[in-house]
């Protein structure tokens, strides 16, 4: 599990999601990968011309994971109501 500042997190998914398509040619590429390790949450996305990556702060650790941008929206919006 990782915990990462809901500012943070909201931040790195709107600057992510520009270059992350929606609806592209190839599926894997609407997807973001994710890691977390050494207090740092590592998120990049890719359009095969543009490339963004962003470090968040975090704790916990994860191994390299992908995800929709919209579904780790709501998993951290589900997380906040369980509080």
């Amino acid at each position: 599990m990782v915990s990462v500042s809901k500012a943070s997190l909201s931040l790195a998914l709107s600057l992510l999601g520009k270059v992350s398509p929606r609806n592209g040619p190839f599926p894997l590429i609407s997807q973001l990968r994710i890691s977390a390790s050494a207090g740092v949450l590592l998120a990049q996305a890719t359009d095969l011309e543009v490339y963004a990556e962003v470090r968040v702060p975090a704790d916990g650790e994860l191994r390299p994971s992908l995800a929709s941008p919209e579904k780790l929206s709501a998993c951290a919006a589900a997380a906040r109501r369980q509080r």
